[in-house]
């Protein structure tokens, strides 16, 4: 991303959590969760190891980061249609821009 921004990595990261609140990392990481959760409970014909392998997790690895950030484990969210997934999975926080320079 910072290549491609044409910034340092490390001032692309503190530009991103000072707009957002959240690391650069942090959002990967809830964005892959979130998108999973989706994946989940569209899919039906996936098993939660391949779709926790698609995000790039080990088995037992994706269903602790999962139950970490959704409070509830994978096979849970599968078989739980009420469950509310995160209104906007891109960006958690108030609305604003980013202003890189």
């Amino acid at each position: 991303m910072a290549d491609h921004c044409h910034l340092s990595k490390y001032y692309l990261c503190r530009v991103f959590k000072a707009e957002t609140g959240e690391g650069v990392y942090a959002f990967i990481k809830r964005l892959k969760m979130e998108q999973s959760a989706i994946e989940m409970k569209l899919g039906k014909d996936k098993s939660i190891t391949d779709i926790g392998m698609t995000y790039g997790y080990s088995s037992s690895n994706y269903s602790t980061a999962f139950k970490k950030h959704h409070h509830l484990s994978p096979g849970g969210i599968s078989q739980n249609r009420e469950h509310q997934l995160c209104s906007t999975p891109v960006y958690s926080g108030s609305t604003g821009t980013i202003s890189i320079l």
